[in-house]
This record gives structure tokens, sequence and C-alpha cells, in this order.
């Protein structure tokens, strides 16, 4: 498995990422007052691709989504605090869905980037290589995990503690989503 923390791909704006994530919403019919179940929503959209996992298995990670082949594969222990509504482990799901939904079939869809259909393609970096966060897919699922985590339109004249209490978010999400918003 390629890891993406090494990799850019085209750049997506906040724009592009909420038109995303506004369509994940709209597919499910998510009501954007309340806490999204993101368990429900990651299991629906990834179907059969998504795996549970020892944490054997995955060594290093909580959570990982083979952009190639659109499987993902998260650890049983992070699989069972998102159910049971761990901020963190939600986030973790949220930005996992995010490569399945932004980033998978990349190599495959080279061709069709480029006309504008399909996923953008994966570049791996050379070590030490810097680049924007636009170009980041790791920047860019935890951007489209915080947008449909905690909906921008939403969030914007709520404390901190309400987006923390309405959203089921952590504190350091939350005040990241907020600051972003304001």
């Amino acid at each position: 498995m390629k890891d993406l923390r090494q990799s850019q791909t085209l750049p997506m704006s906040r724009a592009a990422i909420q038109s995303a994530v506004e369509r994940v919403w709209s597919a499910y019919q998510v009501d954007l007052t309340k806490k999204i179940d993101i368990v429900r929503i990651t299991e629906w959209e990834v179907k059969d691709k998504f795996h549970i996992v020892s944490e054997d298995e995955l060594r290093d990670y909580e959570a990982l989504t083979e952009t190639q082949t659109g499987d993902m594969y998260m650890r049983e222990d992070i699989y069972v605090r998102a159910c049971n509504g761990e901020p963190r482990a939600r986030f973790t799901m949220g930005h996992e869905l995010a490569h399945f939904c932004l980033h998978k079939n990349q190599d495959q869809n080279k061709r069709l980037a480029r006309d504008g259909f399909g996923a953008p393609p994966i570049r791996y970096l050379q070590p030490g290589q810097k680049i924007l966060c636009i170009y980041d897919p790791e920047w860019q699922a935890s951007a489209f995990s915080g947008e449909m985590l905690m909906p921008a339109m939403h969030i914007r004249h709520m404390t901190i503690e309400e987006i923390i209490l309405q959203y089921g978010v952590s504190r350091s999400a939350a005040r990241y989503q907020k600051m972003r918003v304001t």
C-alpha cells in the first residue's frame, strides 16, 4: 500500500472539498443540525470495500484507504470507538471516507482527470519535498472530515462548546473548523 503522507494530488480548494461533502450529505439526506452519523455513511458509501482489521495488521496506522483499489482498512479499536461516538475516532473515519471519495482510483484515472472527470492523479514525493496544502491529499482529507462533521454554514455563529456538544467532535477539531469559518 502506498503512503499518502508522502504524496501530492491535483489541488482542491476548500470550496471544492465543501462541494464534495455536500454531495455526500445530499446522497444520505443528512440532517446538518445534528451529529452526523459518520459510521453509517462510511459503511454505506464504502460497502464491501470497508474492512475492520486488527491493530497488528495496520501497525502504524489507525486506518488506511488504498487509493488504487478503494479498499478502506480500519483498526477494530478505532471502529468500535467511532461506533461509540468517540470524537477522535469519528474524525479518523471521516478522514478515511475523504480518501475514498476524493482519491480512490487516481492512478487509473489520470486521463479522465486531465479531461475534468474522475479523481485527480497521485504523485509521490521525494524525501523532504514540500508542497502547498491544496495539493496535499492528507490536508484535503482532514478538510473534508472537518466539513463533513461540522458544517461551516451551521457552526459560524456557534461557540466551541456548542460545536463539541452538537456535533460530537474534539475540542481541537472544533477550534480548527471554527477558526477557518470566521
